[in-house]
Order: structure tokens, then C-alpha cells, then sequence
């Protein structure tokens, strides 16, 4: 009996030291991860709230390391796109950042832009690692691409990417005259009903992640209507109710019993709604986090029959391990002093031996350091008249030495209170963790009291979505590096071989033999790199690829340059003989290819085959808006030089949207959404993987229609972007059949009228193509001859391609997209409009984006008073993007006025080398 008694503490002994030994492994990779696998967060700085088409927008980035908080060095490429409210995007640069900073600007072009809410949205490569997901789409599009990986990258999305919305409004009618309105583009579409749209909808967020049978858990919950309006109310659970707290926000206690438990919310309005609390887990861990007196309390309670001796508990701030816990028993409380916590986003697990997650919650810990502001501003007068000299000290709390800031003055007469005012603390502190958008971030930071931290709590509890994913960094093989680290640019590739492909067969087109890229012997790659004046920019470079893909890291260079890539199978060479390499000039052409009417940069003659693409990382979607982000907040009258607006204060400037709403009208082609060069449309189209331009090439851009035809959908698809869940554009496959429309296709694409068959060469100016007087409208298009719709069926007669279409990106996906409100889309095609023919080549060419060179801020200086007659309309009166502390942490800046009487604000972000987050209130 007595060694029956002992084998079996022997086996329990063995049972608990493997299941420590094996958690032990966990955390031990779980802490080397977050050291040698850090992320990165990025804060970009504006100079202004809102803005005019044909403003300057000017803006400074940072880039903060997640492993020691300090200014990354990880990624000195940063990626910097503007989006216009619809979503189609306007322009993207590539910002250099050195230890963790950067500068650049855009110019807001009446020509190319129109008014509405933009969005600024920067990103890494290396963050793309993270928050990846492939977007909902109909089986159907996958059949456009080359294969099953493009389809993965083309719907490629991601959770989480720092974001800025801001209004950008109609040009001044006169100069100076600043309204505060915008007209939405002419065919914007207006539904006939909002769909339920401003129906409550309850979302329900169980602590730790489950419901647990049997066991008491509380459930946080947040009530909205439409774009995501906070809804104040009650909620009641039987005989449970909790009323909201904040932001339509509150917290209830729930014991589950059952399965079908039904959650009634109540607004203040009257209203309610019903939701089905989750199904609670027969076998499952509750989590409960609870602060007072300085110290958080976590209870970890597991349901009945299930054993807490084989888990433990991690704590993780950023990615960092800082403590850890182990669990026996049933039921173990665990005391954590927020003395021994880091401030910001800390993130608490249950997890087992074999890496499951049981439970998981995020809570924020709060410090007096995090109230206090690092910089002071001082020497503000509360008026300045017209030209007067204005002076700004700016005096670091701590007399922080050397550090760099970002500093904007401009004129608040003009300036948006919006809800988007996040600064540099409390974007790398609290917005970077939490997936969304966080509307007037800074109300958290206002007070070290009960109602905020309350509010920050229930912020934390409704979060679905982690920024570090814990098993992605306890447990081998969850995760891998896909982007690389850029210190320079650095492209991917693959090389395919389409030939003898039936561009009718798309069954063919995917079959893995032939349209994968997946090759059986290597390649030779061949790459060159010139300037837009054909100066060499790089030195030619041959490289051999692995079964057909290859990477490329081009050297650092400033502007847009011109960049050729062609591949040859070495493997068909014959030793002993001479292969080398052509190169002929842009307007000779080659024999072999003179019926293909294209010219040859450089290549080898038996390449012709081969086809290299290039895999860009740029994310395609777009978020839809949440009502805070395209509506003004309340402002206080003395809230102009703060950084956080009073909640209380109503003083709300008005915009005025001149357009109407509800109804669906006819489709209108007022106005093009976006124009793009037809060779950087097949560029795009073609990188893509769609089956179309990978199996014909460029030498048969065949458009055998004006309304119809594989080749302009698959261009209306690719630009537009549209392949949503609803599926509003459809064709029907049969291998080995013509494809055709189905009857409510709305895509179609045009041939636009030439400007030279109206008028005589001499009376064309030379830029009349790109006048709106020519542009504005489809109307212009006419039937066409024979010989002319020969004309447009090849790429080098094509200038370039308009799009005309009422369909939004934002609103991909959207339930109201059908039936009769499908959307419509014209892609026009315009030839030159001269009748001259572009230069085209056999292998790739692109035009490759470098380094953005930033624009230098004007400052002029009226220390001698101008003649009255001097007009200056700025209203970002300064800006420095890299402004210098002295040695006492002290700098002092001098600028003048505008021609009006003005009041002014001030606005500063930094962060010195030690990663210290320099803001003012």
C-alpha cells in the first residue's frame, strides 16, 4: 500500500515537473521573441487640422522601437499614402527615416484631388509582418488570378496601420476666402435606403475571452448606431442590469448556466435591441481583472473538473515579458503591484504545456509621469496684429539636452477641432495597441481619477484584437518573417513562363506547370536602374533565381527612376558559345519581335518566353470610416493652445456638404475619379497575377469591344478594385469557351474621342489632353472605324486611362451594393493626342518610386513692415520639422503673422535618443 501511495506522488511529482519544465520553454521563447523580434509603432505629426485643395499638407513621422522604446532602427524606409474619402489613393511616398525620423509633404492639387475627408495612412514593411489577414471574397475572383498565393496577396488586409483623418475642402471661390465646405464628387451614388444603418448594435465582450459554465464572469459591452455613434443606455441579463459608462460602454456580471442567455439593451432614447450572449465553454478558464489601492488583482477560476496545475500566467508590456506566474489548484487570485508594471497596454494569459491559450486581457497602467507633460510652451500673446512678429519658447521639463522636435504655429481662426487630435504619447502609449480608431484620444490622460480609469478599462475590455499575439511568439512554427527589415528598398519577384496558353482556357491559365512561377530549372534575372534622363542610377545586376523567384535590394536613391527587368533560362545555353547581352536603342526595332511593334531596352533574343513580375507590398483596402472620423467635435473656447479639447463645451464649427442625400440617381460622368498612365496600369495589372496580362503580354493588349471583354473587366477589377463578398460584376467560365457577361455587368470600357480628329494640329496645345475641358466627361466618345479600334487595341497607341465610377472602396463589401444599386464603372481609354505612339519594350519596365525629397517650409519675414497692399493667406504660420534643444533643453523660435488679425496655437511632438516622448498640453 505504502509503495502503491509512493509510485503515485512519484507520477504526480513527474506530471508537475514536466508540465513546469514545458510552460518554462514557453516563456523562455516568449521572452526571446519579444528581445530579438521587436515591432514597430509609427506617429506622424501634421501641421494643420484641416485644408484646402491647393494647400501643402507637411507632416514629420517617428518610428519607436517596441523592444527598448527607443527610436527604431529597424526600418529606414517608411511608407506614407494619402487616400481621398472614397478610398482611391492619391499619392504614395516613401519617406527616409533616420533614427526613428522623417519628413515630407503633399501638395493637394485642385487638378487631381476633390474635397471630403482624407485619410493619411503610414506604415513599415517590417510591420506588415503582423495584423495580416485575407479579406472575405467570392470564390469566383480567384479565377482571375495566376494562382492560389496571388489570390492570398491580392486580398492580402491588415488589422491595424496608422491612420490620420482629416477634411480637406473645396478650393477658395476667391483667395483668402476660406469656407469650410466640400461637394462630393458628381457621381457618388445615394442609396435609395440606409439599410438599417442606424439600428443599435450590441457588441458583447466576455473578460478573458469565454464564457465559462457555472462560473460568475463579467461581460463588457458597447452599444452604437451607424458608423459607430455612441448610444448611452442600460443592459439587463435576467435579473442583472449595468447601465453605461462611457462611450456607450459599460460592464455586467454573468453566471452562465445555459446556452441560450439573451442580452436586451435599452437606450436612452427608448429603443433596444436583443443579442445572444456567446455559447459558455463546458471546460474553460474565467479571467478577472479588479484595481484598487494601487495593486491589480487577477482571479483565475477554471470550471469544474479541470486542473490549473499544468498552466500559468504571463504578463507582456509590448511585446516584453515582465512577469510570470504559476497556477495549482482550482481557483488562484494573483496580486500585481502597478509599481512593478510598465505604463501603457499590458497584456495577462492563461495558458497550458502545450501552448493553448485559455484566457487573455489587456488592462492599461496608469502613472503620475503619464499626466505630465515633458515640454512647456510659453511667450503667447492672445492676438497678434497683421505682420507682427511672433515669439515661441519651448523648455523641456526635465532641461532634456539635444532632443528634436517637430514644431507647427498656426493661425486657429480656420482650424477643425476633430476628433482624430491623438499626439505622439498617446498614439505610442495607448491608440498603437488598440485595434480602430480611438476617437479624442486624449481624454484619457486628463485626469488620474476613478471615472477615466474606468473608462480606460472598458476600453481595454472590448478589444477583440491583440497587437501581439501571444502564441505567434510562445509557439514554434506559428509565425514566420515574410517582409524584410528595409534599410533600403527591397523588392521581391518571381519569373513565369506563360507561353501556349489559350487566353480563353483560364483552367489552363492556372495549371501549375505552366502559370505558378514555379519553375524547374533556375533563371537568370537581369536588372537596370536609370534615372528619368537615362543616366545610370545603379549598376546593372545579374542574378540567378531559385525555381523562379528572386530579391532584388536596390540602392538608395532620391525622385522616380526608370527600371527594367528581363530573365533568360540559362539552362538551354551551350558551352563554349558567346550569350551576350543586348541592349538597342528605344526607337530601333528588333527583328524578331518588329510584327509585335516592340522595341527591345536590353535582353537576351531567346528570352522572349519568360515573364517577370514583381510582388509589391503596398495594402490595397481600405477601412470604411467610423462616424468620429468625418464629423467635428466639440470645442472649448479656450481650448486653442491645449492639447485636449474640454468635453462640455459645445462651440462647433459647421461643414457644409453641398450635395444631396438618400435616392439613387442616374449614372453621372461629371467627373473622373482617377486618371493613370496605360502602361502603369498594365504595370499594376499585370504585378498583380492577373491571368490575362500574365498570358498575353503586353504585345496583345486586345480591348475587342467597347463594352465588353476579358481584358478591360479585368482592368476594371484590378483598378477599381472591387471583388467583394457581393459580387457585382460576374462573368461565366467554361474552359475552352468564350467567357461572357452576365446580363447586369455594370463594367464597360470606352474609347476616348482624340482631340486631333476635332481640330487641326496647329490649334491643339500641347497639354490639352490632360485639360479637365477633355476629361470631364464620357460624352465625348464616338463610334469608332475598323482602323481605329486597330489603333486601340495595342498599348503603345494608349496615353492613358480614365475612370469614371460611382463605386467607393470604402464601401467594399457593403450589403447595399446590389441589385439595382450596383455600381457603375467606365474605364476610357485616350490615345495621344497627336496620334503618336509610346515607346514600348519586349521586357519589363516600371517606373520605380525612391526617396521622397521633402519641400522646404517658407517662412517669409516682415521685420520691415510690408505696404498694406501685401496679402498673406497662410495659415500654418510656421513649420520645422527637426527643431534643435540647446544644452538647457531650450529653444526659441521667431516668426510673423499673416495679413489678418490672428490668434495662434501651438503644436509640438519629439522624441530624444533615449526614446523619451516630448509633448506639450
Amino acid at each position: 500500500m505504502i509503495n502503491r501511495l509512493y509510485i503515485i506522488l512519484l507520477f504526480v511529482l513527474i506530471n508537475t515537473m514536466c508540465a513546469a519544465s514545458g510552460t518554462e520553454k514557453l516563456l523562455e521563447r516568449l521572452r526571446r521573441f519579444g528581445q530579438f523580434v521587436p515591432q514597430e509603432k509609427v506617429y506622424v505629426h501634421m501641421d494643420n487640422t484641416c485644408y484646402w485643395l491647393g494647400d501643402t499638407l507637411w507632416f514629420s513621422a517617428y518610428t519607436r522601437q517596441t523592444s527598448n522604446d527607443m527610436p527604431s532602427g529597424i526600418s529606414r524606409i517608411l511608407y506614407v499614402e494619402l487616400f481621398n474619402q472614397d478610398g482611391y489613393l492619391m499619392e504614395r511616398q516613401l519617406i527616409e527615416m533616420v533614427n526613428g525620423r522623417g519628413h515630407g509633404n503633399f501638395v493637394l492639387q485642385p487638378s487631381y484631388y476633390y474635397g471630403g475627408y482624407y485619410e493619411l495612412r503610414a506604415y513599415t514593411r517590417w510591420q506588415l509582418n503582423w495584423g495580416g489577414f485575407e479579406r472575405p471574397h467570392a470564390d469566383i475572383a480567384s479565377r482571375w488570378f495566376i494562382n492560389d498565393e496571388k489570390v492570398a496577396e491580392y486580398f492580402r488586409d491588415y488589422d491595424k496601420l496608422y491612420s490620420r483623418v482629416f477634411p480637406v475642402y473645396d478650393e477658395p471661390r476667391e483667395k483668402g476666402e476660406l469656407y469650410h465646405e466640400f461637394q462630393p464628387r458628381a457621381m457618388r451614388r445615394y442609396f435609395k435606403d440606409d439599410m438599417d444603418r442606424h439600428d443599435i448594435q450590441l457588441s458583447l465582450y466576455p473578460e478573458g475571452g469565454a464564457l465559462v459554465r457555472g462560473v460568475p464572469c463579467r461581460v463588457a459591452f458597447e452599444a452604437t448606431r451607424g458608423e459607430g455613434v455612441w448610444e448611452e443606455g442600460v443592459l439587463r441579463i435576467g435579473s442583472e442590469t449595468a447601465t453605461t459608462v462611457h462611450r456607450g460602454r459599460g460592464v455586467i456580471t454573468v453566471c452562465a448556466d445555459r446556452d441560450d442567455i439573451e442580452a436586451v439593451f435599452v437606450s436612452a432614447k427608448g429603443d433596444s435591441v436583443k443579442q445572444k450572449l456567446p455559447r459558455p465553454e463546458a471546460d474553460g478558464i474565467s479571467l478577472s481583472m479588479r484595481y484598487g489601492e494601487g495593486v491589480w488583482k487577477a482571479r483565475v477560476e477554471a470550471s469544474f473538473g479541470l486542473d490549473l496545475d499544468s498552466m500559468a500566467v504571463s504578463v507582456m508590456h509590448e511585446g516584453l515579458l515582465s512577469h510570470n506566474y504559476r497556477l495549482s489548484g482550482n481557483q488562484t487570485e494573483i496580486s500585481i503591484p502597478d509599481s512593478i508594471l510598465p505604463a501603457g497596454v499590458n497584456q495577462i494569459t492563461v495558458f497550458d504545456v502545450s501552448g493553448v491559450v485559455w484566457a487573455d486581457r489587456l488592462f492599461f497602467v496608469t502613472k503620475p509621469d503619464v499626466y505630465r507633460p515633458t515640454l512647456q510652451i510659453s511667450g503667447l500673446e492672445e492676438k497678434y496684429a497683421p505682420f507682427d512678429s511672433i515669439m515661441v519658447r519651448i523648455q523641456a521639463v526635465d532641461s532634456i539636452p539635444n532632443a528634436r522636435l517637430s514644431v507647427v504655429v498656426r493661425d486657429v481662426r480656420h482650424a477643425d477641432n476633430i476628433y482624430d487630435n491623438g499626439n505622439i504619447l498617446t498614439e505610442m502609449l495607448l491608440a498603437s495597441e488598440i485595434k480602430g480608431f480611438v476617437p479624442d484620444p486624449g481624454w484619457y490622460f486628463e485626469a488620474d481619477d476613478e471615472p477615466h480609469h474606468a473608462a480606460l478599462d472598458l476600453l481595454m475590455m472590448t478589444q477583440g484584437w491583440r497587437r501581439f499575439r501571444w502564441r505567434d511568439m510562445a509557439v514554434s512554427g506559428e509565425w514566420d518573417i515574410v517582409h524584410p527589415a528595409e534599410q533600403c528598398q527591397i523588392l521581391f519577384g518571381r519569373v513565369t513562363n506563360p507561353v501556349g496558353l489559350d487566353e480563353n482556357d483560364f483552367e489552363l491559365a492556372r495549371d501549375n506547370s505552366l502559370g505558378d512561377g514555379t519553375l524547374k530549372s533556375e533563371v537568370c534575372v537581369h536588372s537596370e536602374l536609370i534615372s528619368m534622363l537615362n543616366v545610370e542610377m545603379a549598376k546593372a545586376e545579374d542574378m540567378t533565381s531559385e525555381k523562379g523567384r528572386f530579391r532584388l535590394t536596390i540602392p538608395r536613391f532620391y525622385g522616380k527612376g526608370v527600371f527594367f527587368l528581363s530573365a533568360v533560362d540559362t539552362s538551354t545555353w551551350k558551352s563554349r558559345e558567346q550569350y551576350p547581352w543586348i541592349e538597342v536603342e528605344p526607337d530601333e526595332d528588333d527583328g524578331h519581335f518588329s510584327k509585335m511593334r516592340h522595341n527591345i531596352r536590353f535582353g537576351y533574343h531567346d528570352a522572349r518566353d519568360l515573364r517577370v513580375c514583381l510582388d509589391f507590398p503596398y495594402p490595397r483596402f481600405v477601412k470604411r470610416y467610423n462616424h468620429y472620423q468625418t464629423h467635428l467635435m466639440p470645442r472649448s473656447a479656450n481650448a486653442d493652445n491645449t492639447l485636449f479639447a474640454e468635453p462640455d463645451v459645445h462651440n462647433m464649427r459647421e461643414v457644409e456638404i453641398r450635395a444631396r442625400h438618400n435616392g439613387k440617381r442616374r449614372f453621372s460622368d461629371a467627373a473622373a475619379v482617377f486618371s493613370i498612365d496605360a502602361y502603369e496600369a498594365y504595370n499594376q495589372a499585370y504585378d498583380a497575377g492577373f491571368i490575362w496580362f500574365t498570358q498575353n503580354g503586353i504585345n496583345q493588349f486586345e480591348l475587342k469591344s467597347s463594352s465588353s471583354g476579358p481584358a478591360p473587366y479585368a482592368y476594371a477589377r484590378m483598378l477599381v478594385g472591387d471583388m467583394g463578398l457581393e459580387r457585382p460584376y460576374s462573368y461565366s467560365f467554361q474552359p475552352g469557351k468564350k467567357s461572357k457577361p452576365i446580363k447586369d455587368s455594370r463594367i464597360h470600357t470606352r474609347y476616348g474621342a482624340n482631340v486631333f480628329d476635332w481640330m487641326t494640329k496647329d490649334a491643339v496645345p500641347e497639354d490639352s489632353l490632360y485639360s479637365l475641358k477633355y476629361l470631364e466627361s464620357t460624352s465625348s466618345l464616338k463610334d469608332l472605324t475598323p482602323r481605329e479600334i486597330r489603333e486601340y487595341s495595342h498599348l503603345y497607341s494608349i496615353d492613358r486611362f480614365v475612370v469614371y465610377t460611382d463605386y467607393m472602396p470604402r464601401l467594399a463589401g457593403d450589403k447595399r451594393y446590389q441589385g439595382e444599386n450596383l455600381p457603375d464603372v467606365d474605364i476610357v481609354m485616350y490615345p495621344y493626342y497627336d496620334g503618336a505612339h509610346r515607346v514600348t519594350y519586349r521586357d519589363r519596365r516600371l517606373i520605380l518610386p525612391g526617396l521622397s525629397i521633402a519641400a522646404d517650409f517658407y517662412h517669409p519675414n516682415y521685420s520691415e513692415r510690408p505696404l498694406p497692399s501685401v496679402k498673406d493667406y497662410r495659415r500654418t504660420l510656421y513649420w520645422n520639422p527637426d527643431l534643435h534643444l540647446d544644452e538647457h533643453g531650450a529653444a526659441t523660435i521667431t516668426l510673423f503673422n499673416n495679413s489678418s488679425e490672428t490668434s495662434v496655437a501651438v503644436s509640438v511632438n519629439g522624441m530624444d535618443d533615449n526614446g523619451r516622448l516630448l509633448y506639450a498640453k
